[in-house]
């Protein structure tokens, strides 16, 4: 992975926007809301959200924050993947 092109900034920064804290459980970050915000941020539209998805965790782990992997791979119709 090339997380060097990635700002660190912009992935703390769609962290801060995406997690919600709870003081009995402490903060929490959606893979799907963080990718989204980061993409927004950074405007990459090209690296793979496979990357993306394991840089923010990465990330939130070393911010001590919990993660919840709700990400979903979209179509090329930019639909999310169907459950079966």
């Amino acid at each position: 992975m090339n997380s060097d092109r990635i700002p660190k900034a912009g992935v703390l920064a769609a962290l801060a926007a995406s997690s919600e804290g709870d003081p009995k459980i402490g903060r929490v970050v959606s893979t799907s809301r963080a990718l989204e915000a980061l993409r927004h941020l950074t405007g990459d539209r090209t690296t793979p959200d496979e990357e993306l998805v394991a840089l923010l965790a990465d990330a939130a782990v070393a911010s001590s924050c919990s993660v919840i992997f709700d990400h979903r791979e979209a179509d090329s119709n930019g639909r999310g993947a169907q459950a079966s």
